[in-house]
């Protein structure tokens, strides 16, 4: 990931930000309701994390996806920063 140029894809998707980094694309949206985390709190945006075969690979040619749901202190800064920075997903 460290030498790979992260690309906003905003505009390919309803959401409050997303970018593609290589093979992997982060997109996070606001949700409509709350929604209860596995902690027990509830939350009101989610974090999907896409991952596809290759760099080259659509948008929407999806090898798998996870979702996580966040709270906005989590989310702070993310007009500023990159979803990748600000998540921390990968080592």
């Amino acid at each position: 990931m460290e030498n790979e140029e992260i690309q906003d894809v905003t505009e390919h998707f309803t959401c409050l930000k997303a970018e593609r980094c290589g093979a992997n694309t982060l997109i996070l949206r606001k949700l409509d309701h709350l929604v209860a985390a596995a902690d027990g709190r509830s939350r009101r945006f989610e974090l999907e994390y896409r991952w596809h075969s290759s760099s080259e690979a659509s948008l929407n040619s999806v090898q798998g996806n996870e979702f996580i749901f966040t709270g906005y202190r989590d989310i702070q800064g993310y007009k500023k920063k990159s979803l990748f920075d600000l998540f921390r997903l990968f080592p």
